[in-house]
């Protein structure tokens, strides 16, 4: 073997810190002059961070650092900011590197060593339950794309060099790699000179899915498959999840134009890489009639040798591929308006549904099977099965999100403009119940051509029927929850139903049936303390039973963790969670339905952040029996999913979690006699945070 370099993270830190010195250094250009002028400022860069360092060590020095910085004018304070900033990128990258190449123990590794699971175990739980990581928007990712895609290419370039051939020289060359993308990451605007658009929280998403989730998640099954020794694609159990293009609250940027964009882009990724596979399958099936028997199915799928390379008329998987690729190239016309790049050898029919394209690779590896080439499938084949099975035509599943205050407003204006009530707003909330109710039970719609309705009652409705056209074009699973914030009595729920029904998502009926879930977020303290009362008269309705009974008689929850903690302080807002999510699990129970929950966390420590590992092995008992879903946060996805690798990883941490935690389960100090305590604790949390925070003149200043 030749040798290699296999740098520690401190050796990794200093070679990347070393590479932007000489950047730093040459940032005005080679000649003497600049080289000098360059010089000067990594000697002041070098001045501050000794200094730094001293300090923190042994205390102030002769010459104190606030007064050295006080000193420096405008200029010498944007170069330490930049260098310092791109220093601490560069310091994490290294970091990053060295878990993905340590050896220690994966979440893999940790659900073998904490329990003996039998293969029907695992694939029983993993046949009923969704785990779901949900991209989200959000304002404290600042950074750009440019930034992050350079980020990746130098965690590349340190993965090449942990396997440099030192005898070859590799190891310059990717120093030398290294120096140009730091070069350009440090003339490189950090962050957006505009506000961000919708637009571009959507690229950023589909280029987090594009990068990890369409190549990792498929693999991530098929190790867990061979852990347990399941054969065959294993249940789509895991599915991504997309609020960007879909979340309203709060955002009037949303409207059904982003939500189309935002769902066509994905299917644009997903079909360019089915494309992809298919095409590089083709080259990899090169089977001969000669040597290789082939099914029945598999010949009736195989093109007519006019359509194929004569090199490639006595093989028939190819012409099988030939056959997928040129009726997936159609379906990318028919969906997303344009064909592929690489054209196809001729005009077929688009697949109507992703259920299509599965069988047809159905066909070639039961053909497989059947004539013994069983190891031909277990490959690229399969991880393409399993990729279909969790992205359909559409990638990740948008959520609706909206407000409940915005729903009463656009049902209250229906009413009225209908004249079936005077004041829709003036009810009282059984009125309101009896009152949705009536409508609910009828096909008459209160929306009218004829009218004039306002800005905000006709976005809603456009949205709507871009939900439901968006539907019937990519699938049922291009959209399937419906998130209502603030949720605080039925009615929420029931004006959540009417907006459905105006826009096709919901059929009255002596059986009615809703398209989507209708998901309430109790997300304040005084919201989670009123949950299971919200739920218990919900589930008590005929009406809404009959609903959930069209949806697997699974109830989803959300549960928010950021307003919480802001309305009740750190402790109050978890106590307060747990207890909600124990009540509404017990609720369930008693009722005969499920109970799915959907974390609402964040990175940041007020935002419910920290392990999710933790965090989800931490819930009370059966609050994962259904799966479980959990948004990651716009500040959190880069670092967490940036990286196929870490994706990975992550990926397998919440699957192996969520196993854990329901068919391992660790009682928890709050499940017992500290739980009495823990609820004294956060009573008296509550009234310090609340007198600090709320009660005290001039805080917030």
């Amino acid at each position: 073997m030749p040798p290699s370099l296999q740098l520690d993270s401190h050796q990794t830190i200093r070679l990347l810190g070393r590479l932007l010195g000489i950047v730093i250094k040459e940032q005005y250009g080679t000649g003497e002059a600049e080289l000098k002028r360059g010089q000067h400022d990594l000697d002041l860069v070098e001045q501050i961070r000794r200094q730094s360092v001293g300090e923190h060590r042994s205390g102030v020095g002769e010459v104190p650092l606030d007064r050295s910085l006080f000193e420096l004018d405008p200029r010498e304070v944007a170069l330490l900011i930049r260098a310092f900033a791109i220093f601490s990128q560069l310091a994490n990258i290294a970091d990053d590197h060295w878990i993905r190449s340590e050896k220690g123990p994966g979440a893999l590794q940790q659900l073998e060593h904490h329990m003996r699971v039998s293969s029907k175990q695992a694939n029983t739980y993993l046949s009923q339950a969704l785990i779901s990581p949900v991209i989200t928007a959000h304002p404290t990712e600042v950074r750009r794309k440019s930034i992050l895609d350079r980020e990746a290419d130098i965690a590349h370039l340190l993965e090449r060099l942990d396997d440099a051939n030192l005898h070859e020289g590799e190891d310059v060359e990717i120093e030398a790699e290294l120096k140009r993308d730091i070069r350009t990451l440090w003339q490189t605007r950090m962050f957006r000179a505009v506000r961000i658009h919708v637009t571009d929280e959507i690229e950023n998403a589909i280029a987090v899915f594009a990068r990890t989730f369409v190549t990792q998640l498929p693999l991530v099954k098929r190790r867990i498959a061979k852990l347990y020794g399941l054969t065959g694609p294993v249940v789509p159990y895991m599915r991504p999840g997309s609020w960007v293009g879909g979340d309203r609250d709060g955002n009037p940027y949303v409207t059904a134009q982003t939500l189309d964009y935002a769902v066509r882009r994905q299917a644009e990724v997903m079909l360019d890489h089915y494309l992809s596979e298919v095409n590089t399958l083709g080259s990899e099936l090169s089977l001969s009639e000669e040597f290789a028997g082939t099914s029945v199915a598999l010949k009736a799928l195989a093109a007519a040798p006019e359509y194929v390379s004569r090199q490639q008329v006595d093989e028939p998987y190819r012409r099988a591929l030939v056959t997928c690729y040129s009726r997936l190239a159609a379906t990318r016309k028919a969906l997303c308006g344009r064909g592929p790049t690489l054209a196809s050898r001729w005009e077929a029919e688009p697949y109507e549904k992703p259920e299509e394209f599965a069988a047809d690779l159905d066909v070639i590896v039961d053909s497989l099977k059947e004539n013994g080439d069983d190891d031909l499938i277990d490959g690229r084949l399969h991880t393409l099965q399993e990729a279909v099975g969790a992205f359909g035509f559409h990638l990740a599943t948008m959520d609706l999100r909206q407000n409940s205050a915005v729903h009463e407003r656009v049902v209250d204006e229906l009413l009225t403009s209908a004249g079936v009530v005077p004041s829709y707003s003036a009810l009282g909330e059984k009125e309101r119940v009896a009152l949705l109710l009536k409508e609910l039970s009828g096909p008459r719609l209160l929306r009218s051509p004829y009218r004039t309705y306002s800005e905000e009652t006709s976005s809603e409705l456009e949205i709507g029927d871009k939900a439901a056209d968006l539907r019937r074009r990519f699938g049922d699973g291009a959209i399937t929850n419906y998130v209502i914030s603030h949720t605080e009595s039925i009615s929420d729920f029931l004006e959540t139903a009417i907006v459905m029904k105006e826009t096709g998502l919901f059929t009255p009926g002596e059986r009615p049936s809703a398209a989507l879930r209708i998901v309430p977020l109790f997300e304040t303290v005084r919201d989670l303390r009123a949950s299971d009362d919200i739920m218990r008269a919900r589930l008590d309705m005929p009406f809404v039973r009959a609903l959930l009974d069209g949806q697997g008689a699974i109830q989803e929850a959300m549960i928010g963790y950021s307003d919480s903690n802001k309305d009740g302080g750190y402790l109050t807002s978890n106590w307060e969670i747990r207890t909600s999510i124990a009540r509404l699990t017990y609720l369930a129970a008693a009722r005969g339905i499920k109970m799915r929950f959907f974390h609402g966390r964040g990175g940041a420590v007020g935002r419910g952040g920290g392990s999710s590992f933790d965090a989800i092995r931490a819930l009370p008992c059966n609050a994962s029996a259904s799966g479980i879903r959990i948004t990651e946060q716009g500040e959190v996805v880069a670092s967490k999913y940036g990286d196929p690798e870490l994706g990975r990883r992550n990926l397998e941490t919440i699957i192996v979690a969520a196993m854990l935690s329901e068919l391992n389960h660790d009682t928890d100090a709050a499940d017992g006699e500290a739980g009495i305590l823990l609820s004294m604790m956060s009573d008296v949390a509550f009234k310090s945070y609340r007198a600090l925070v709320y009660d005290t003149p001039g805080f917030a200043t």
